[in-house]
């Protein structure tokens, strides 16, 4: 029964004491040990609890693991493309970031959020819909994309609205190959990516019905709500020391310092928006699956049932 269900691309279980059934435990999909005896290190789980209770926590557990892996996946694809963005619109007036703020980005916020974004528990409630299994799906590619496009927007709008003050002062070129770090575009540019990469750790961190809300991990929200304070101090009073230290060019405009502030909220809960309530949306699913042409599932058992619902008439009605 076990191939048989494995031949027609079934998602299968195995519960066994490890004795007789070691190839069973091998072969499945996930399986489930239910005995401490030597036998037992030939499946994946080994329970403690000698009996089927476990299943529904594996099931929490692995669908946890799967979305966080998902998560910090798309994350660290962010990262790239928003620091790609930020030093492109740099290189185009002869600027770039500063050693020590790469060093910030890189270590700090990057290092940290990466460390602590696995840290959330499983949702205790298992619910009937299982996550994505692919990276390339459309709705992974979707979400990738449009937060491509709202990050890239972000950036590209401050980086010309700090234009229009008239406090602004732009990079004068002596040298045909330097590099001039302090600027206002530097700053601009360096505060709204910092507040990015916190926010985009938070988008992704999901909730339910997979994981926990990202606030029930307690090292994350530490990291978080640090980072996103010490940024906004950055931004707002900065300092002599730190402004030196991070090479950040003064902003005389109060409003201004607190209008980034506003932006960057604002493409918080824009980013929030998008993969809280468009992404997992069925109509955002049916309209992918006809751009892409997918009319009929790919499961060998899927397509039976699909088979059974639309091409049959089955049980035949009486005439």
């Amino acid at each position: 029964m076990l191939f048989f269900c494995l031949k027609r691309s079934y998602c299968v279980g195995m519960c066994g004491d490890g004795a007789n059934d070691c190839g069973a435990l091998k072969v499945a999909h996930a399986g489930i040990s239910l005995s401490q005896a030597e036998a037992s290190v030939a499946s994946p789980f080994t329970s403690k609890i000698p009996h089927i209770e476990c299943v529904p926590a594996v099931i929490r557990e692995g669908r946890a693991a799967l979305v966080t892996s998902f998560g910090i996946f798309k994350y660290m694809a962010l990262y790239s493309i928003v620091q790609f963005v930020s030093v492109l619109l740099l290189y185009s007036i002869s600027s770039n970031l500063g050693d020590w703020q790469y060093l910030y980005i890189d270590l700090v916020i990057i290092t940290s959020l990466a460390l602590v974004m696995g840290k959330t528990e499983a949702y205790p409630m298992l619910v009937a819909k299982r996550p994505g299994g692919s990276l390339m799906s459309p709705i992974v590619l979707f979400s990738l994309i449009s937060h491509i496009a709202v990050q890239t927007v972000v950036q590209v709008a401050g980086f010309y609205y700090v234009r229009s003050q008239s406090w602004f002062s732009a990079v004068h070129v002596t040298e045909k190959n330097a590099t001039y770090v302090k600027c206002h575009q530097n700053a601009v540019l360096f505060a709204l990516s910092s507040f990015q990469y916190i926010h985009l750790a938070v988008v992704f961190s999901g909730g339910a019905p997979y994981r926990k809300p990202f606030y029930k991990s307690g090292y994350f929200l530490l990291v978080v709500v640090f980072l996103t304070l010490f940024t906004g101090f950055l931004v707002v009073l900065p300092g002599e020391t730190l402004q030196l230290f991070f090479e950040l060019a003064t902003i005389p405009d109060k409003i201004f310092k607190w209008t980034l502030l506003g932006i960057a909220a604002c493409n918080c809960l824009i980013s929030l928006f998008i993969e809280m309530f468009i992404v997992p949306s069925q109509w955002l699913k049916k309209v992918l699956n006809r751009l892409f042409c997918k009319t009929r599932p790919k499961n060998y058992f899927r397509i039976l049932q699909h088979q059974l619902e639309h091409d049959f008439d089955w049980p035949p009605s009486e005439s």
